[in-house]
């Protein structure tokens, strides 16, 4: 066995999925049309949530599920992801009615869009009690303000936990006299030590995915080094059998210890209203779009993508290219949004429409270039970004895309309509959508100028494109 081993160049059995960009990954797995799940968090370091007020949030259109603690088991458990009986004491639920630091979970919200999931967290109303919280850990042992004042707290391990002394832990460890051994010494150091926070920061996030299959068992995919831990913690939190829940571990891109949890990324949403906090969506979810693929493609027709795709992988969506396509003539790099028209042309209906083509660009889409040096990609792009622009059709020319009934509604359009304004990126895109969902509709369409980050030279390239009803 030795010599075949030693000295040996032994392959990596995933070596090529892993250069290739092909290896599965927890998000790779999980189900297209998952619901997104954003969690509202608190504003306090301590409080007590005197009521919770679903009532409009329930109401938004595509929400599904929104839980508060009243929804939840009142059994403690840990989220330490140790060997049992875990050292770590049971002192947290899913939700409590005692939030403890600031970011502390106090509402969850599932629905089957990100707007919609926004929308209903910017609608729940919480009322608090605030209470005055330990902030110095140096000052928290005996502190008559307890973190966790619960009865039902326990610890299954003797490591010195007393939840009335605000103790997780405490030891310590002798050996012989003690001071008779420092008496003796020459230099004595009399020092405390603090270690500072650290995390380890991998390629592949908190990921995990659920489902329940035809047996009513909860299936778990999750980016987690310890799928057997992660069962006995999710049967403790839920208070079922483990044998309702199975864990299946894909490949982790990145653990190093970190993953020994049942931590997971939930997207957060601030809530001035609510004086919630401003948390990032850590993981962002593609939203769905429909898009018309027609002309010179392969397999025409109506075709769900990813919000946010660009022209070529809409094309390749379709089949790909007929050989007598046009493809010079197409920005195969411009995104495209919601309810657009893909049309792809022939060398053919290009060279018999050229001219008129020519003639509708610089008032349509030279988007504020005054050179009047017009390439082929601002010639293709009336037809691509009109819904009802087509080339050699009963229109004869390629569409314009400047009439009224092709102009993006601000009021309306979603992040993705907007991105293909001239100037109007993704993020300046969602921007515009978190404006209008502060402010209310747009009264003109030079209110868009309020919008951080467009002013008015953007405002001039797409002030022909843009309306307010």
């Amino acid at each position: 066995m030795g010599n075949r081993v030693v000295s040996q160049a032994i392959p990596k059995v995933d070596y090529k999925a892993l250069v290739t960009g092909k290896a599965v990954y927890t998000d790779d797995l999980a189900a297209k049309d998952s619901l997104v799940v954003k969690v509202l968090r608190s504003p306090y370091a301590h409080a007590l949530i005197e009521d919770i007020n679903l009532t409009r949030a329930e109401l938004v259109p595509d929400i599904e599920c929104i839980l508060t603690y009243k929804d939840c088991p009142d059994k403690r458990f840990t989220m330490a992801g140790q060997t049992y009986p875990e050292p770590s004491p049971y002192d947290r639920l899913i939700l409590d009615q005692r939030v403890r630091f600031v970011g502390d979970a106090v509402a969850i919200v599932a629905g089957r869009t990100k707007e919609a999931v926004n929308k209903a967290l910017k609608l729940i109303k919480v009322k608090y009690e605030v209470l005055e919280p330990v902030l110095d850990f140096h000052k928290a042992k005996d502190n008559p303000i307890l973190v966790h004042p619960e009865e039902n707290w326990k610890s299954l391990c003797p490591v010195g936990a007393d939840n009335k002394r605000n103790l997780c832990a405490h030891d310590s460890c002798e050996e012989g006299d003690i001071e008779a051994v420092l008496a003796n010494c020459e230099y004595i150091i009399d020092q405390v030590y603090h270690t500072k926070a650290n995390q380890q920061a991998m390629m592949e996030t908190f990921r995990t995915y659920t489902y329940l299959d035809t047996y009513g068992r909860l299936n778990v995919l999750s980016s987690t080094q310890v799928p057997f831990h992660v069962r006995r913690i999710l049967a403790n939190a839920l208070d079922i059998p483990k044998s309702k829940i199975r864990v299946i571990k894909p490949r982790i891109g990145g653990g190093f210890g970190a993953k020994q949890s049942v931590v997971s990324d939930a997207g957060s949403e601030g809530n001035t209203e609510n004086s919630a906090l401003d948390l990032p969506l850590e993981t962002p979810i593609p939203q769905k779009i429909f898009v018309d693929v027609c002309g010179a493609v392969v397999n025409p027709g109506v075709y769900e993508l990813d919000e946010g795709v660009r022209i070529f992988q809409a094309v390749d969506a379709g089949g790909g290219y007929l050989p007598e396509a046009a493809i010079n003539y197409l920005n195969r790099a411009r995104s495209i949004g919601d309810g657009q028209q893909i049309y792809v042309p022939t060398e053919k209906e290009v060279a018999e429409n050229l001219e008129l083509a020519m003639a509708k660009v610089p008032e349509a889409l030279n988007d504020g270039d005054n050179s009047g040096n017009l390439g082929l990609e601002e010639i293709q792009g009336s037809s691509v970004e009109n819904p009802s622009g087509t080339v050699g059709r009963d229109t004869g020319s390629f569409g314009d895309g400047v009439g009224d009934d092709t102009r993006i509604n601000l009021n309306t359009a979603d992040a993705g309509q907007l991105s293909t304004l001239s100037g109007i990126g993704q993020s300046k895109a969602e921007a515009i959508v978190a404006y209008r969902e502060e402010h209310g509709d747009f009264a003109s369409i030079e209110e868009i100028m309020n919008v951080e980050g467009i002013k008015e030279g953007t405002f001039s390239k797409i002030k022909d494109k843009i309306s307010t009803g």
